[in-house]
């Protein structure tokens, strides 16, 4: 893991970044280059079937149809906390094994606030 100093975690900014697929091809939830972070979590709210998360991290496939299912109606929230560093870039890509614009998928990550 990337240790940051207490003057790189004073310059950081959270984010949590929401949005739906409604397409059974992958399309980008976050897209992020010349900085660095953590990714701090990855999930899904609502919606019935199966839905799918691709992550990049400084051009590296590091999840590969990472599958989050919500097959009840009662819509949960499913979510892993995962704190995984990116020094460069990162981006999470998103699909539905049947397209709908019901389910939201969500990340969160921190990233540094210097330009590298």
């Amino acid at each position: 893991m990337v240790a940051l100093d207490r003057k790189v975690r004073a310059m950081t900014t959270p984010h949590i970044h929401t949005d739906y697929a409604n397409s059974s091809s992958y399309r980008p939830l976050v897209k992020i280059s010349g900085k660095s972070g953590v990714l701090t979590g990855l999930g899904i709210a609502g919606g019935a079937s199966y839905h799918y998360f691709r992550v990049l991290m400084d051009r590296k496939v590091v999840v590969d149809e990472f599958l989050c299912a919500s097959l009840s109606q009662n819509f949960g929230n499913n979510g892993i906390g995962v704190n995984l560093p990116f020094e460069e870039e990162l981006t999470i890509e998103i699909r539905d094994s049947t397209p709908s614009p019901l389910p939201r998928f969500w990340c969160s990550y921190v990233i540094s606030g210097s330009k590298r």
